[in-house]
């Protein structure tokens, strides 16, 4: 009967071990699924200052081929004069 009792000790403990190492896988894919949220924030964040970047790039070449066009009727009324 002693050895009955060993395996059933046994047998207790590792469904102990098992149960742990389920909670731990279920706690492991919880932090995986967060990390991956946090990943694709980040991917959003860094899209809308890509997109203002380009935007803000847009505008100051606007500003400059203004600036250029005027220089260059500048000149050329200039010229003429």
């Amino acid at each position: 009967m002693g050895s009955e009792t060993l395996t059933n000790i046994m047998m207790e403990r590792g469904q102990k071990n098992l149960g742990n190492c389920e909670e731990q896988l279920k706690v492991f894919d919880g932090n995986l699924k967060q990390k991956h949220h946090i990943k694709n924030s980040e991917k959003r964040v860094l899209a809308w200052k890509n997109l203002e970047c380009k935007i803000k790039s847009q505008e100051l070449a606007c500003k400059l081929k203004d600036i250029l066009v005027n220089k260059a009727r500048e000149r050329n009324y200039n010229f003429f004069l």
